[in-house]
C-alpha cells in the first residue's frame, strides 16, 4: 500500500480546512491552497471539395460567394448545398436567395467524382460562378479520414461521419505537437465563489446538436451545479454538472451548444480515442502528457513523463486499477486530458501518492464506462 495518498488534483479553495475526502486530505494536499485567485456509419461517403472556398469574385464589381467549402457527405444522407453559403454584389446587397445551384452530375448513390456548380447573378446582370468536387467513399473510409487528419470539421463541412469533431491521431509520435495539436479539445472549469474559487481541467468527450458533453474528475465536477467552462481560445460558457460514477473518479459538464459562438464552435475537437490501440498497452514506455489552458487563451503548463503501466493496482478508490506514468501533476491538473506522442487518449489526470512519489491516471476503459453510466450515450471510439 502507498504512504502518505495526497489523492486528489483540483485547484480547489477549500473555506474549511485541510481535510476531507476519504479521511485522506493533509495540509500538503493540491486542493487545499491559501490564496484567492452522426449520421450513416454503413454507408460511403460523398465528398465535395470546393475549388474557392472563401471568397469567389468574377471581377471587382461583380457578385461574390461566402461560405463555400469543402462538404463531405455520407451516402443516403443529403446535403443541403445552400448551408451556410451567401452572396453578395459589390455594394454589398445580399445576394444568397438568388443562389442557383447545379447538382445534376453528383450521384451520391455511387462512388466516384463529380461536380457541382454554385451561380448568382446581380441587378447588372453580372454574373459569378464557382463548383465544388464531390467524391464518394464509404463511410468508414470517411471517418478514417478524420481519424488520420486528412481532413477535419473545422476546415470542411462534414455530415454522416460518426463524429465529425474528432482531432484526430497523428502518424508522428511527437508529444510535445501532440499536445499542442489537442488544445481544440481542453477546457478548464472554473467556480467563483465569495471568498474561495475551485478549478480543475476537462476535455470534450462529445460535441452534439444540441450539447458539448466534458469529462473531468468526480471530485472536482460534483463540487457545483454550475460551471465556468474556458475553451482554448479564453471564450466562456455556462456549463451545467451533469452527473457524476461512484466507480471511477469520473463527472461530466455539459454546455448548451447554442450558446458557443459560431465561429468558436467550428474549431472545436472530441479527443481522439482508439480503444483498440489502447488496449494493446502494457508494459509499452511510450511518452505522455498533459496540457492545462489557461482563462486567457493561453497555455497554463504542460506536464511530461513516461507511460509506466496502463492499469496497475491501485491502493485506493475500492483498489481499482488505475494507469500508471512519470508525468508530474500539479495543483489544478485534476480532470486533464492525458496523451501519448500521436494524440490518442490514453487516461485522465487524478491524484498523486507519495512515499514513493507515484503520479495516477483514471483509465480509458474507466472513462468510456463511467461516460456511459452517466450521460447514457455511448462516445465514439475507433
Amino acid at each position: 500500500m502507498q504512504k502518505g495518498f495526497v489523492g486528489i488534483l483540483t485547484a480547489a479553495l477549500l473555506a474549511a480546512a485541510p481535510w476531507g475526502w476519504g479521511g485522506l486530505w493533509a495540509e500538503g494536499h493540491p486542493s487545499f491552497n491559501q490564496g484567492y485567485e452522426q449520421g450513416n456509419p454503413g454507408g460511403a461517403a460523398v465528398l465535395l471539395s470546393a475549388r474557392k472556398e472563401e471568397t469567389v469574385e468574377q471581377d471587382k464589381d461583380g457578385p461574390a460567394f461566402f461560405g463555400v467549402r469543402d462538404i463531405y457527405l455520407a451516402l443516403g444522407c443529403r446535403a443541403d448545398y445552400l448551408d451556410g453559403v451567401a452572396a453578395a454584389d459589390g455594394s454589398g446587397a445580399d445576394l444568397t436567395e438568388r443562389i442557383m445551384v447545379d447538382d445534376s452530375r453528383v450521384n451520391p448513390e455511387q462512388e466516384g467524382t463529380y461536380q457541382v456548380t454554385y451561380r448568382v447573378e446581380d441587378d447588372f446582370g453580372t454574373e459569378t460562378s464557382c463548383f465544388a468536387e464531390v467524391t464518394v467513399v464509404s463511410a468508414q473510409e470517411l471517418q478514417e479520414m478524420i481519424g488520420n487528419r486528412s481532413i477535419s470539421a473545422d476546415e470542411v463541412k462534414i455530415i454522416g461521419a460518426a463524429n465529425p469533431y474528432d482531432i484526430g491521431a497523428s502518424g508522428q509520435d511527437e508529444i510535445e505537437t501532440a499536445l499542442e495539436e489537442a488544445r481544440p479539445a481542453i477546457v478548464q472549469l472554473y467556480h467563483q465563489g465569495e471568498s474561495s474559487y475551485s478549478a480543475g481541467s476537462g476535455y470534450v468527450m462529445e460535441i452534439t446538436e444540441d450539447a458539448i458533453y466534458i469529462c473531468s474528475d468526480r471530485h472536482v465536477v460534483e463540487q457545483y451545479d454550475d460551471w465556468e467552462v474556458y475553451f482554448y481560445d479564453g471564450t466562456v460558457v455556462s456549463g451545467r454538472a451533469l452527473g457524476c460514477s461512484d466507480s471511477y473518479d469520473v463527472g461530466v459538464v455539459t454546455v448548451e451548444t447554442a450558446d458557443v459562438p459560431e465561429e468558436l464552435f467550428g474549431r472545436l475537437g472530441t479527443v481522439h480515442i482508439d480503444r483498440e490501440y489502447w488496449s494493446g498497452l502494457n508494459d509499452d514506455r511510450i511518452d505522455v502528457g498533459l496540457l492545462r489552458v489557461d482563462r486567457q487563451g493561453g497555455v497554463m503548463h504542460t506536464s511530461l513523463g513516461i507511460l509506466l503501466k496502463v492499469k496497475q493496482y491501485f491502493a485506493w478508490g475500492d483498489n481499482r486499477d488505475h494507469t500508471e506514468m512519470t508525468a508530474k501533476l500539479e495543483h489544478g491538473d485534476s480532470g486533464s486530458a492525458v496523451f501519448d506522442g500521436c494524440g490518442n487518449l490514453i487516461g485522465m489526470a487524478y491524484a498523486y501518492s507519495t512515499s514513493p512519489r507515484r503520479y495516477w491516471c483514471v483509465p480509458l476503459d474507466g472513462i468510456l464506462d463511467c461516460y456511459e453510466e452517466i450521460t447514457g450515450r455511448t462516445v465514439f471510439v475507433y
